[in-house]
């Protein structure tokens, strides 16, 4: 698979009024139990397999120098849910309307309404800075039982520095003229999450 350390796309130059573009999304959870939040030598519950499912995704989508091009909701199309220590997987289809191919993406797994002011039009370096302000996940965590709220890895202890996704080449196909009739494989990104 594709990691967030595949080399950029500069897509910088490439703009297209009112393009379509698709791609698919595996979202991978290395363990239920993995987290920023938790501080060495502190007690921290890992919650249960279901907690960390993944059950709805947002996805913000920006152009190489970080600025914000579009929002889009995931569309989940199947999925690999394992026991409670195992890694826990599920591909999503998304589709974002730019007029500017992105370059980078940030998932937001089961995220409750705030996020949405949070993120939309905002640039990348503003949201991380709007995400370090406010310090607690509460934010952004639901209260419906919606699970864990979850952004892309960073593998940062103790750090809640969001980490973007480079697309790697030709991960996004432009469907503005009709899907093809065979998928590409090089279709596909895979982020890595954990909570924040």
């Amino acid at each position: 698979g594709c990691t967030n350390d595949d080399s950029p796309v500069n897509n910088n130059d490439v703009e297209k009024a009112g393009r379509e573009y698709k791609t698919r999304v595996r979202i991978v959870i290395p363990s239920v139990a993995s987290s920023r939040a938790q501080d060495p030598g502190t007690e921290f519950d890992g919650g249960t397999a279901t907690e960390a499912a993944i059950k709805t995704a947002k996805f913000a989508f920006y152009d190489m120098s970080g600025a914000y091009l579009g929002y889009s909701v995931g569309n989940f199309t199947a999925d690999n849910t394992a026991g409670e220590d195992a890694n826990v997987e599920k591909e999503i289809e998304v589709t974002i309307e730019t007029e500017k191919t992105p370059s980078k993406v940030v998932a937001f797994i089961n995220p409750n309404a705030t996020i949405d002011a949070a993120v939309q039009g905002k640039s990348l370096s503003d949201l991380k800075s709007y995400v370090v302000k406010a310090g607690e996940i509460n934010l952004f965590e639901s209260t419906s039982n919606n699970g864990f709220f979850m952004v892309n890895s960073s593998y940062v202890e103790g750090s809640n520095i969001i980490q973007e996704t480079t697309f790697p080449t030709n991960a996004l196909v432009d469907i503005t003229d009709g899907e093809p009739e065979t998928w590409p494989s090089t279709a596909l990104v895979e982020i890595y999450v954990e909570r924040l």
